[in-house]
């Protein structure tokens, strides 16, 4: 398979690449070919003025080489339509590709239901896709999209500003309205005590979704399941630098780990799994 996927992903998630790179090669270039496929549809859609004529082009190709069985004009289609087959993704793709599309005419969410069916849409289904290219057993899938949804958390807390500036609003208004906030006013200087409460819930929220989702550890392998704790962990170096200081996202740069807080976690996870760990 090209590598062109593995540069794809380094050059946008060192977060996720440096966590991928552990994986066995057999899988690790599945989950880079994966990464590409929703990073090229999440350019799309994700963006000021989302492109919605490509993501439409994207769409129609993609099922159009699924019902007529002829290769489409893109590569990464043609791979990633491979993959699906081999690895039984359409329900989760179809799920993500629908949330995608909805994603292209909502800015804002109002209900905290809304906001679970859209984390569930762009990182629950990627988590039961890793769950089933890793071979894990159904009962994992569970876990896997709750896992997903939680670094989905993290992200969307993360990017509050940024993504207000290009006029999406992720928190449900049902949540602000719990502390006297709306989407006029969430981010008034006035009101940022009650905005880091609101923070600070939505963080919880990630956290125990996490817990729930550990119970399943016991089913990976030492080689699956070091990428998967190194990632889950520079998430969460994430999430703990904005619960000590909330201010972060409001800095106009995007919160990530530093090369040697990387470095730490990897070394870190590997003592525990591969030294400290007799299982597996």
């Amino acid at each position: 398979m090209s590598n062109q996927y593995e540069k794809i992903t380094k050059k946008n998630t060192k977060t996720f690449y440096y966590s991928t790179i552990f994986f066995p090669n057999n899988i690790k270039n599945k989950v880079f070919l994966l990464y590409s496929f929703v990073r090229t549809i999440d350019n799309l859609v994700d963006s000021k003025k989302p492109k919605t004529k490509n993501f439409y082009f994207i769409k129609k190709e993609f099922f159009n080489s699924i019902k007529a069985k002829k290769k489409s004009k893109l590569k990464v289609i043609n791979d990633f339509l491979a993959l699906v087959k081999e690895k039984k993704l359409e329900k989760e793709i179809l799920d993500y590709l629908e949330t995608q599309e909805k994603e292209l005419k909502v800015k804002k969410y109002k209900k905290i239901k809304d906001f679970n069916d859209f984390t569930y849409g762009v990182a629950g289904t990627i988590g039961i896709m890793m769950a089933k290219i890793l071979d894990l057993p159904k009962k994992s899938y569970q876990s896997a999209k709750k896992l997903g949804q939680s670094l989905q958390i993290i992200n969307n807390i993360r990017d509050i500003f940024e993504d207000f500036q290009r006029g999406k609003i992720y928190i449900p208004e049902e949540l602000l309205n719990k502390y006297q906030l709306n989407h006029k006013n969430f981010l008034d200087i006035k009101n940022r005590e009650k905005l880091y409460q609101v923070i600070k819930e939505l963080l919880l929220k990630a956290k125990n979704l996490q817990e729930q989702a550990k119970k399943d550890f016991k089913l990976f392998n030492k080689k699956k399941l070091l990428p998967i704790k190194i990632a889950c962990d520079l998430y969460n170096l994430i999430a703990k630098k904005i619960s000590k200081n909330p201010e972060l996202i409001f800095s106009g740069k995007k919160l990530k780990p530093n090369f040697f807080e990387i470095i730490s976690v990897i070394v870190k996870n590997f003592l525990l799994i591969y030294v400290f760990n007799k299982k597996n």
